[in-house]
């Protein structure tokens, strides 16, 4: 875990400052950021709910590098309580910068508050997430559960929808996926702002870049403070079986 930390800073300090042009699509940061998702080997999700639960069928598809989900048929499971269920706690990560964390779209965090701000308010964000727990099925349990939900006849009819068919959508595989692993943890974003600037100290500013951060990153399902943006149980990613490698 060490070098795999070294090796985000590094890439994270070699970032541009705010304020410098734009940044390529895959910046360094980013990079960075997926190596560290990879410490838990699941995808970014989008919506972040836990209702995506291991053995469900689900549709994916990739958009700047977070898998987009759409349930088909669900597998109803108690998280806690199913004893086939695979459970273990794993430590934290924090991605922070130089900087700023850095999203997959590419596009430098404080950058694009500044920007929608119209000052030079925002110096940093970091997004820490803490309390991780994976839970999983093995693949044996995968194939029972599959050939449970699809015999049910409205879930194997919609598995036959051909808008669930798999193909290549954005450089990346979409259609029907079986998800194996979900990440749950706890998700802060923190605001840093610029001492430098007498209104970046003011409370009211704080808030509303705070605000443009939820929602100009799709993060309305976090709880907003002055400075901070975060939320519990939070879905931190999934990792799917691609239809084509059912059998």
């Amino acid at each position: 875990m060490n070098r795999v930390w070294r090796t985000i800073a590094a890439a994270l300090i070699a970032l541009p400052m705010a304020g410098a042009a734009a940044l390529p699509v895959r910046a360094e940061g980013d990079k960075a950021a997926e190596l560290a998702f990879n410490e838990f080997t699941v995808y970014r999700a989008s919506p972040a709910a836990p209702y995506f639960t291991p053995g469900s069928l689900v549709m994916g598809w990739s958009y700047k590098g977070v898998l987009r989900l759409e349930m088909v048929c669900r597998n109803k499971v108690d998280l806690e309580a199913d004893p086939d269920l695979l459970r273990a706690p794993v430590q934290a990560l924090v991605f922070a910068g130089q900087s700023g964390f850095t999203f997959s779209a590419g596009a430098d965090v404080p950058l694009v508050l500044n920007a929608e701000m119209g000052g030079r308010f925002v110096t940093d964000v970091t997004m820490t997430i803490d309390n991780v727990v994976i839970y999983e099925y093995s693949t044996e349990d995968l194939r029972d559960l599959r050939k449970k939900l699809l015999s049910r006849p409205s879930c194997r009819e919609e598995a036959r929808n051909l808008r669930f068919r798999y193909r290549q959508y954005n450089g990346a595989p979409a259609g029907l996926f079986q998800n194996q692993r979900l990440a749950i943890g706890d998700v802060t974003y923190t605001v840093a702002f610029n001492k430098d600037n007498p209104q970046a100290l003011r409370a009211d500013i704080q808030a509303q870049a705070t605000k443009t951060l939820q929602v100009k990153f799709g993060l309305s399902y976090l709880n907003a403070s002055q400075t901070q943006l975060s939320g519990s149980r939070i879905v931190v990613g999934v990792y799917p079986i691609w239809r084509n490698l059912w059998e």
